[in-house]
């Protein structure tokens, strides 16, 4: 997943990747990554085929934050509820870590 070529603006990741990324703790067994790439251009650049079942799930990047755009991956929050969702316990013990060292500050505040 690291020697994929992403976009400026998009992110190879929430969920795993961007996990393995931010604490350096998780094995990422599935790739998510947030683009405003077409379909197409995303299939011809990585030679991807549709999969149900495979290891890389694309999603739209749905947000604009130029302060985000500059970290390696998507939005600490969405990186921890990408995690928090799956019924995998590693990557639940990984989101709670994220919530506890960046996330928890944040919300205690309201």
């Amino acid at each position: 997943w690291e020697n994929f070529k992403i976009r400026p603006g998009d992110r190879p990741g929430g969920g795993d990747a961007a996990a393995d990324l931010i604490t350096n703790y998780l094995n990422p067994e599935i790739l998510t990554v947030y683009t405003s790439e077409k379909k197409t251009g995303l299939m011809q650049k990585w030679r991807l085929l549709p999969d149900e079942a495979g290891n890389v799930k694309v999603y739209e990047k749905f947000w604009y934050d130029p302060e985000s755009d500059k970290l390696p991956h998507a939005p600490m929050l969405l990186v921890y509820a990408d995690l928090i969702i799956t019924d995998d316990s590693r990557c639940i013990e990984t989101a709670e870590r994220i919530y506890n060292q960046y996330l928890k500050d944040e919300f205690e505040r309201y």
